[in-house]
């Protein structure tokens, strides 16, 4: 971690008093964007449809785009420890948010479709290889039209959908103060 930072490994017990600390922080960035934009999408006005894309999107791509995945230390024994419930419960929260949203889609099975729905996007923790073949942006693209044909229980490719999706991606603040975007493809 500390080599990764670019710095010593006594430089980086300057910043965090042990290595449950370090854990902590970098568990707190894998969940902390995507529910932050859970409450922006929240002030939004398009259907619970553009939204779910958008959030799916948003998720997946935060997940694949770092120099490390970041997202495969929730997969930790040590993760589960006491000391990490803050990150528990957060990432609950944006389970509940996803949740809500799929129950905006009319799917037969809101309660199972929104499981599956948070358990593809947390997926790509386990199968998305960086430096592979599909770039973050394809692979969001490719989660999020999942994610919306579970939510539906409905096939097709939901252009309507997705280009409002990224219309809404594209208005949103992001923490560098860029903007996102959705790849159509």
């Amino acid at each position: 971690v500390a080599a990764a930072a670019g710095l010593r490994q006594p430089s980086l017990f300057h910043y965090f008093a042990n290595k449950d600390d370090v854990l902590a922080e970098l568990l707190d960035r894998t969940v902390t964007p995507a529910l932050e934009f859970v409450g922006w999408l929240a002030q939004q006005p398009e259907a619970a449809e553009v939204r779910l894309v958008a959030l799916a999107w948003h998720d997946t791509h935060t997940l694949c785009s770092g120099p490390h995945n970041l997202g495969a230390l929730q997969l930790l024994p040590e993760a589960r420890a006491e000391r990490f419930a803050p990150f528990w419960a957060k990432r609950a929260r944006l389970q509940r948010g996803y949740r809500d949203l799929v129950r905006g889609c009319g799917a037969p099975k809101p309660e199972v479709s929104a499981e599956l729905v948070f358990g593809l996007v947390e997926s790509v923790i386990v199968w998305y290889r960086r430096g592979g073949r599909l770039r973050p942006a394809a692979a969001a693209d490719e989660v999020a039209l999942g994610a919306l044909r579970l939510a539906t229980g409905r096939g097709g490719t939901f252009e309507r959908q997705r280009h409002a999706a990224a219309a809404l991606l594209a208005s949103a603040p992001r923490a560098e103060g860029g903007r996102s975007a959705l790849r159509l493809s």
